[in-house]
């Protein structure tokens, strides 16, 4: 607990923050305040009560704080992503309990929880606030604020649903070529397919084609209608071959590791071993024959240290294929040889077990990549191992039983599927038609049988590398989990565990993953296409199976086939060349190309390319001339053929025709020509040239009948011209910029093969909407060339039949992120690589002067004016400066700075003449450094191949090893203590990719620079030389070289400044030039950058050029020092000691310094493919790897800081993608680079530029740590609420209010934990600071909420205070409430009440209260109306009483002052003042006896919390004129009467009320200056704006007061509540009162109650003696019932039905009441709606028809027996009734039968008993006394 605040810390703060909440004025006649309006709309019906499912979940997050602690990045506390997709979702809501409110919101939209309680959990439906992607979860205003542990949100994971294409974005006609495709293809000669497609979480495509089975066994076609003709459906199951690999294997493994090591005893990096001892056992290893002993010693080695991770990587030194199931298997020559014994041979799985492990090694793990099955059969064995189930079994039960998955299995037909349920694979077993034989090899056609046959013969048909079957929906719902970890209520997979399987693997291999398939940056484009993400995972099976995972589309494609079920085309040339994998088809790609070109195509760009695509068939058709599978390719290129006619028959244009004719006439003339020779015999030409001709006519004739109708195609979107010359060309065109995916040539350079058909005229680039140029140089003529950026086409008009350079403005086509070009028509015979095309990186787009520059952005600009609202707060308030840039899609769309350069001088005193900051001032960017130079310099290096970080330090620092020194590390400080030796060792070790982890074994911080700092204990120390003290880079790199390691390289993540110190000192050593002149010029020279550079001061810049950092040099104002320490305050030089002393101001761990505008543009490289415009900086590969996560921890690439699994959301904010990248720089700098959104974040402060705040304590906690603005990471978070892409808010503002709210709730929490009780210390300044935004707020949109968070954040601030026993926090309120009548002087009570009851004010003072006065109030008794209507209680201090107008037998008429209390009144009094009537009869000027004196000067005492408060209320002569013959005026008399009255000198006292005089007016003085003697105006100290209060629809004057005590009473807040329920506008102020105790009563008085130890009576009306005196007590002291006016009860006035459901409703706790029971006369807003609608909604009260409720109505006897009988059955009770027992009374007749049970059971109970006479009176009008004895006798029991 922290320490008591002063008492004027409170008062401080408080009154700091405070403003008037005035709401828009109500119209005329309308007493409504609009503070109580929502100002947006809230959604409804999405929350049902619900029991807590047992499951797994996506995200279980407690809130307020879910981090664990709160720290002052405020903003991410309230937050919580998930991923999630439209239209599906739900959220667990589990409320603590004491809970009694909270707001939620989803994605910014807000939820309607009024219905939830404290205890409960409740389901909320989200599905219509859901996006795709990242979603996000706001919890914020949670009530009480004190409670910890409140709300807990549960979060399922998304499913697949049904959906269609439409639902996704995709374009139908176009995702319809796949099936004419596949139809085609079957059609000539391939057996079958399915398809499933999942986008955005719906299943939108699931198709099957062909047969299950193809073909007889003699390689003869099975036809349709033929008898064994069975077609695919979607449910047939497909051999997943090496698919296998992923879906078992790999799933097993990712979820084991989730699990951790407490459920399963594995990591990555066990040895095998570990698993099986026996593994790297010398007798047990089977060498090959002819091993060397030497040899064999090595293997013994490699195989003791192989680990789980290298066999993932496929580097683990097994032969790809050892045929463990062949009998006749040469292990030497890795062949099949007849006559020799394979000594690995089993066909036995117990025996492959032992055979695996003993098979020996063929290359040292780690050093090659080799595709091996027995890597993933010995992985099965380990996870069977580790979970002691089949590997079956445990996926059954793990995955595809929770996951609903019915068709996935192992080993089908023994597993309830029939063969025909299954595709076939091979036709003769595994013989390749006759070719291969071994032991009980199958002959007959594999089908409901694993093909594989290591699979089949060696393992039982259950493996890790094959044995899977599935269909394609099952598998495409099953890979689907690999976009969100989960599946509903399972957790399979956690995001980190996800991250480190697909990351690539390394450097050399980009392509792989830990086994996934990686698509890289072309890696995989056979199988992916170029159109998929970098991030693109899958695989692939043998048998014809595709996986394909795109994590930034969403997408998962499963194509599954079964392309070896056809014949084997010569099994003497190639035994395993199907017939099928000679068709483009059996390539898979192209479908998975077809499915992104329905997301980004057009149809007439698919004209093209679906021409293209045949062309190229026809092309690699010619290849094959004369060869063996010359058949083959010549029928697929007919099959092509047919897909461009089919398309041309469904378009019906003539593009699509004359591509139709084109096609097929190039076909047949290259037919013609091919078929000339024959392949194994003349029949086989004969058979070609038959099929050929028939083919040939049957197209011809389709072609002529095509009916040209359809629309031409679209006019070019953008035109091709002729240019000089294009980037990184030579003279002659020819590229020397580096290859990669930016230059491409066209007609590509793919090899000859069906996967190339497809790809060869797609490239992509990246880019940004709205920009982009891309640049074409043929080498040679063409006549016909179409270009299409995007499915639009490009007018290519000015390069045919030309050579040279030409550009194209693409940014009318140009989208975010990949951009496609498909390159089609030149002819078919154009040579290859006759045009290169050159795509430049995208540049950033200042956009910062376009006012709709975040709007095109899709960011809401509320969020923007939030930031700027809190760093401006805090620079107002004693924030040193900031400068804020945003880079979203390419374009510059925020540039922002607040502050001065230079804050405060050496003296920590504000600092007056500092110029302001710009957004061109420098900023030292700390840490950044090592990012945005040493980073950057090795990536380019490495890109460049002049860097490899496998290199060992000792490449580059010779004596690295050999001048260790040893140094004797104290242990104590967290450091390891080698020897000698060891530390060398590790040393000789140490590459640059571990320095680059921050986990090269160095120390922290050996501060080179300072001489008197003690290695051993790692601190400072005046009595000791620093052994490694260096100055100069020279000397620095001897001080690394001496430096021992404190742990071993790899074992720890240590961040040391000494990582990168020795990085920059190896990228000079490589470049050969220093780092400031090698970032210059390769990067900000080339990029245009004119703000970044090391050393300010000596390349151009002045010192104000530049934001200061420490005040006194590096002393810390003194706390430290060393020789040459700095004592000035720091300006543009590095603050960093080691930067600036030992290594001159460049150094690659610190000393850059930037703008944020620059910073942005040079982090944007990060988000492009290569470099930034023709500037060539990265390969996308290399920037890849660097930013993946390292192997030991999620939140860190190689240097990069990584978001992961919400890893750093103290920066990035919670909804930062797990790919987001950036650094943060101790002097208070952030850059944040999400490549998912495409966004920059660029947030520089100078937070050290100020005080110490407390040098013995802690000399490096700078007063500008505490800020709100220094906390860095609120910028994201708050930013990425106003991406509009993730919301689903209409208005975003109310998220962001309560958001606010939260912030300053926790900004005051984080206060209380500190104790710090200083009111001029920054953390407590900048609690005033977000609190005073949140009053701000409040005032600009005065919402329900936005008030109730005020009342939240005053509370909060005043239990931060911490007040003395006896002080409280009092609202005050004085209300002239013009006798009930609003501005349009119409009668409304209830609008009043809703002023009073929204204000919260707790004590009322009210003047002008008619109590049965007149038909203007209706003869009211308006002050018990108002009571009963706030609930409150309440006092009457008439000024005049009269007989009724109205005759005898009425109750007087008065007219008067009153007061409303929240809190008990324990006395009270009506004194005489001076009085001018305004009543006949009464005294007038020049009677004798005028003025006189009347009452009407109120007073009473109330009891807050144990400490009595005094208030007095007040009415003044409206007239400021003397009367006739009177010396002054009146209200001098009055206020001097006053003053007699009020013992102002002892006691806490407020006087409010009407003083019908304005203080600005001079004539007023006589009035306030005797009260302003002694009382404070509450308005004058704290008011906002002018607090006039009169009249209500236009305040002119300043008429209604609260004056208080000064020296007992502190005014934190004073406002106007602007509402015309009344002519008089309220008044309102926050006090804080320092009460005294024992509080002595005032002398006198005729109403002052005496203080009675058990009870005051405060009834008038009630003796002692009173029949239900006892009665009247109890329900007086429960709260059930309120007196009236003068201290009466009434005891004879009959009862309402409204007041009777009220007083239950009281009884039952007030209940939250959230439904309407439609009664027409109780609507919503009266007094007594919740307790009508809570009464009905219980069955305690009914209606008395036509919709009706009667609240007016009296209420009889036979009434509230019903209905305490159906209260007390509601609230549980037996409540029995015998009707016998009425009989016994005079009328029992007379009882209804409704109310019968009723009447029986109250009488039963003796609740009710008779009348005189034996009556028992039921339709009589029951009285409050009567009332209050039967509660008494029902709620006593």
């Amino acid at each position: 607990m922290r320490k008591s605040f002063q008492r004027a810390t409170g008062l401080v703060l408080a009154a700091a923050l405070t403003f008037s909440l005035a709401a828009p004025a109500a119209a005329s006649g309308n007493g409504a305040v609009s503070a109580s309006e929502p100002a947006a709309a809230v959604s409804q019906g999405r929350v049902t009560w619900a029991s807590l499912p047992k499951q797994d979940w996506q995200a279980q997050v407690t809130f307020p704080d879910w981090a664990g602690y709160v720290d002052d990045t405020l903003a991410m506390n309230s937050l919580y992503s998930f991923g999630g997709y439209q239209e599906q979702g739900e959220l667990y809501v589990t409320l603590a309990t004491g809970v009694t409110g909270l707001q939620l919101f989803v994605n910014n939209a807000e939820v309607d929880t009024s219905s939830m309680r404290g205890g409960q959990t409740y389901r909320v439906d989200i599905s219509d606030l859901t996006v795709n992607g990242t979603n996000t979860v706001q919890v914020s205003a949670i009530t009480p604020s004190s409670l910890e542990d409140a709300v807990t949100v549960s979060i399922p994971y998304p499913t697949v649903i049904e959906g269609t294409s439409a639902d996704v974005g995709m374009d139908e006609e176009i995702l319809g070529i796949i099936g004419n495709y596949i139809d085609a293809e079957v059609k000539y000669g391939f057996s079958g397919a399915q398809l499933a497609v999942v986008k955005d979480g719906k299943l939108v495509v699931s198709e099957a084609y062909g047969a299950v089975n193809g073909y007889n066994k003699d390689g003869s076609r099975i036809e349709e209608g033929d008898e064994n003709y069975v077609p695919v459906t979607t449910d047939t199951l497909y051999d997943l071959a090496s698919n296998t690999k992923m879906y078992s294997v790999n799933y097993a493994l990712q979820y084991i590791l989730t699990q951790g090591p407490n459920v399963y005893d594995i990591s990555l990096d066990d040895p095998i071993t570990k698993f099986f001892p026996e593994f790297d056992d010398e007798g047990k290893t089977i060498f090959k024959a002819g091993t060397s002993e030497e040899d064999q010693a090595r293997i013994l080695q490699w195989k003791s240290e192989l680990t789980v991770r290298d066999i993932l990587m496929h580097q683990a030194g097994f032969d790809p294929d050892p045929q463990y199931h062949n009998d006749q298997f040469n292990q030497v020559t890795q062949k099949p040889e007849q006559g020799v014994d394979n000594p690995l041979f089993s066909q036995d799985r117990a025996t492959t077990l032992t055979k695996v492990l003993a098979s020996p090694l063929t290359y040292k793990p780690g050093t090659q990549t080799v595709y091996s099955d027995v890597d993933y059969m010995l992985l099965c064995f380990i996870i069977e191992q580790v979970t002691g189930k089949g590997l079956d079994q445990f996926l059954k039960e793990t995955f595809w039983d929770p996951m609903g998955l019915t068709h996935i299995t192992y080993n089908p037909l023994e597993n309830g599927f029939e063969k025909d349920d299954c595709a076939a694979t091979e036709l003769n077993g595994n013989t390749r038609d006759g070719a291969i034989s071994f032991k009980n090899v199958r002959t007959d056609t594999v089908q409901g049988e694993v093909h594989d046959e290591k699979a089949y013969y060696a393992m039982g048909g259950v493996s890790g590398h094959a044995g899977l079957f599935a269909n394609a929906e099952d598998l495409a719902k099953l890979a689907s989990v690999m976009l969100t970890g989960g599946y509903g209520g399972n957790q399979f997979f956690s995001k980190d565990i996800m991250d480190e399987f697909t990351k690539p693997k390394s450097l050399d291999a980009p392509t792989w993953g830990l086994g996934w398939w990686r698509q890289a940056e072309v890696g995989r484009v056979n199988y992916f296409t170029t159109h998929a993400s970098s991030s693109t995972i899958g695989h692939q099976g043998w048998v014809g199976t595709l996986t394909v995972i795109d994590p930034e589309q969403d997408l998962v494609v499963v194509l599954l086939t079964n392309k070896k079920n056809s014949p084997v085309l010569d099994n003497k040339v190639d035994a395993n060349d199907f017939y099928a994998d000679n068709m483009v088809l059996g390539s898979l790609g192209s479908v998975v190309g077809f499915v992104y070109e329905s997301l980004t195509s057009t149809p007439d760009a698919m004209d093209a390319a679906l021409a293209q695509f045949a062309t190229e068939r026809i092309k690699l058709m010619t290849t094959h001339k004369g060869a063996y599978d010359e058949n083959a390719h010549m029928n697929d290129a007919f099959a092509l053929t047919e897909l461009v006619v089919t398309w041309a028959e469904k378009r019906q244009t003539q593009v699509t025709k004359d591509y139709a004719q084109t096609v097929l006439d190039n076909l047949k003339r290259y037919v013609a020509s091919y078929v000339d020779s024959s392949y194994d015999g003349t029949e086989y030409n004969k058979n070609n040239n038959t099929n050929a001709e028939k083919w040939e006519k049957e197209l011809q004739s389709r072609i002529d009948a095509i009916n040209v109708s359809g629309s031409a195609p679209a006019r070019p979107a953008m035109t091709a011209a002729a240019v000089d010359s294009i980037p990184g060309t030579d003279e002659s065109g020819k590229f020397t910029a580096g290859s990669d995916q930016n230059a491409v040539y066209f007609p590509q350079w793919g090899s000859a093969s069906t996967s190339y058909c497809y790809n060869n005229s797609l490239t992509w680039f990246e880019g940004y909407e709205g920009q982009g140029t891309l640049y074409f140089y043929l080498y040679n003529p063409v006549d016909s060339l179409r270009i299409f950026v995007n499915g639009r086409e490009m007018d290519t008009t000015a390069m045919k039949g030309q050579t040279g350079s030409f550009a194209v403005d693409v940014s009318a086509c140009t989208v975010n992120g990949r951009n496609s070009v498909q390159v089609t028509d030149m002819p078919i015979d154009t040579a290859r690589q006759t045009m290169l095309m050159v795509a430049v990186n995208p540049t950033v787009v200042d956009k910062t002067d376009d006012p709709q520059a975040l709007a095109n952005a899709s960011i809401d600009a509320k969020t923007l004016e939030m930031i700027d609202s809190i760093v401006s707060n805090d620079v107002k308030n004693g924030f040193t400066s900031a400068q804020l840039a945003i880079i979203k899609d390419g374009s510059m769309v925020y540039s922002n700075a607040w502050g001065t350069v230079n804050a405060y001088t050496p003296d920590g005193t504000p600092k007056t003449d500092s110029p302001a900051v710009t957004t061109d001032t420098l900023y030292d960017l700390a840490s950044n450094t090592k990012m945005y130079a040493t980073n950057y310099a090795i990536q380019y290096l490495v890109a460049q191949g002049e860097l490899n970080i496998n290199d060992p330090i000792t490449k580059y620092l010779p004596g690295f090893v050999a001048k260790t020194i040893e140094i004797k590390y104290d242990t104590a400080n967290g450091t390891g203590a080698p020897d000698l030796e060891t530390a060398k060792a590790w040393k000789a070790e140490l590459t640059v990719a571990d320095i680059l982890q921050h986990q090269a074994g160095f120390a922290p911080d050996p501060q080179f620079h300072n001489d008197k700092f003690n290695q051993v204990t790692q601190l400072p120390d005046p009595n000791t030389d620093n052994v490694l003290y260096a100055i100069g880079k020279d000397k620095v790199a001897e001080a690394i070289c001496k430096a021992p390691l404190v742990y071993e390289p790899g074992t720890k993540t240590v961040y040391s400044d000494v990582d990168y110190m020795l990085l920059g000192l190896i990228i000079e050593q490589v470049a050969g030039k220093d780092l400031n002149t090698f970032l210059k010029e390769n990067f900000w020279q080339p990029m245009g950058l004119e703000h970044i550079t090391y050393n300010p001061l000596e390349n151009g810049f002045e010192k104000d050029d530049c934001a200061a950092t420490e005040l006194n040099g590096n002393s810390r104002d003194g706390a430290i020092d060393f020789t040459g320490n700095r004592t000035g305050t720091i300006q543009g030089q590095v603050h960093d000691e080691k930067a600036f002393y030992a290594i001159g101001g460049v150094s690659g761990h610190a000393g850059l310094f930037a703008n944020a505008e620059d910073l942005a543009t040079l982090a944007q490289v990060m988000l492009n493919q290569s470099g930034y415009g023709d500037n060539r900086l990265f390969s996308a590969n290399v920037n890849e790897y660097f930013t993946s996560r390292k192997d030991s921890s999620s939140t860190w690439g190689q240097g990069w800081w990584r978001q992961g699994d919400c890893g750093r959301p103290w920066y990035f904010g919670v909804q930062a993608s797990r790919d987001t990248i950036g650094h943060q720089g101790w002097t208070g700098t952030l850059t944040a680079i999400d490549p998912e959104q495409d966004l920059v974040v660029v947030y520089l402060t100078n937070k050290i530029n100020s005080h110490v705040t407390n040098k013995e304590a802690n000399p490096n906690q700078f007063d500008g740590n505490w800020y709100t603005a220094s906390t860095l990471g609120f910028v994201s978070a708050i930013l990425y609420q106003g991406l509009t892409e993730n919301s689903s808010a209409d208005d975003i503002q109310p998220a962001l209010d309560a958001l606010l709210g939260d912030m300053a709730v926790d900004k005051i929490r984080l206060a209380a934990a500190e104790g710090i009780t200083d009111p001029t210390h920054p953390l407590v300044r900048s609690t005033e600071c977000i609190s005073d935004l949140v009053y701000q707020t409040a005032q600009a949109r005065p919402t329900t909420a936005n008030l109730a968070m005020v009342d939240t954040v005053s509370a909060q601030l005043c239990a931060l205070a911490k007040f003395g026993n006896d002080d409280r926090l009092v609202r005050v309120m004085t209300y002239n409430v013009h006798f009930g009548q609003n501005m349009g002087n119409n009668y409304d009570l209830q609008s009043i009440a809703n002023v009073i009851t929204d204000s919260g004010a707790d004590i009322v003072c009210l003047q002008e209260v008619d109590v049965n006065w007149g038909e203007r109030s209706n003869f009211d008794d308006t002050l018990a109306i108002l009571a009963e209507m706030t609930g409150m209680e309440s006092f009457y201090a008439y000024i005049y009483d009269k007989p009724s107008s109205r005759g005898p037998g009425y109750p007087n008429e008065r007219f008067g002052v009153a007061f409303l209390s929240e809190y008990p009144i324990i006395s009270s009094d009506n004194h005489e003042i001076t009085r001018w009537s305004t009543q006949d009869g009464d005294p007038q000027p020049g009677d004798p006896n005028f003025p006189g004196t009347t009452p009407g000067f109120g007073e009473i005492v109330v009891d807050v919390d144990g400490v009595n408060v005094r208030l007095y209320n007040t009415h003044l002569d409206y007239r400021g004129e003397n009367p006739h013959d009177y010396p002054h005026t009146i209200r001098l008399d009055q206020v001097n009467d006053m003053l007699k009255i009020m013992d102002v000198e002892a006691y806490p006292t407020i006087l409010a009320g009407d003083m019908n005089a304005d203080v600005a007016d001079g004539s007023a003085a006589e009035v306030f200056d005797p009260l302003l003697a002694k009382f404070d105006d509450a308005g004058a100290l704290k008011g906002k704006g002018d607090c006039n209060s009169f009249p209500s629809n236009s305040p002119d004057r300043r008429i209604d007061y609260i004056l208080t005590t000064p020296s007992s009473i502190d005014v934190l807040n004073s406002f106007v509540i602007n509402s015309q329920a009344s002519d008089h506008c309220p008044v309102v102020a926050d006090l804080l009162v320092h009460g005294t105790t024992p509080y002595v009563p005032p002398t006198g008085g005729g109403n002052t109650k005496p203080t009675e130890p058990e009870w005051e009576n405060p009834y008038s009306d009630v003796s002692d003696g009173h029949w239900a005196y006892d009665a009247i007590r109890f329900v007086t002291e429960e709260k059930l019932f309120q007196g009236v006016t003068d201290g009466s009860f009434a005891p004879n006035m009959t009862m309402s039905r409204a007041m009777l459901a009220t007083v239950l409703y009281r009884a039952a706790g007030s209940p939250s009441v959230t439904t309407s029971v439609g009664f027409t006369d109780a609507p919503g807003g009266k007094w007594y709606s919740d307790a009508v609608n809570w009464a009905a909604t219980e069955g305690i009260v009914k209606g008395v028809g036509g919709s009706r409720f009667a609240p007016d109505d009296n209420v009889s006897r036979e009434q509230i027996a019903a209905i305490l009988h159906r209260y007390a059955i509601a609230s549980g009770e037996d409540a029995k009734a015998n009707t016998a027992v009425l009989n016994s009374f005079g009328d029992s007749t007379a009882v209804h039968a409704w109310a019968a049970d009723g009447m029986a059971w109250a009488v039963g109970e003796g609740i009710l008993t008779g009348k005189p006479g034996n009556l028992l009176a039921p339709t009589e009008s029951a009285t409050r006394a009567e009332v209050a004895v039967m509660l008494m006798r029902f709620l006593s029991e």
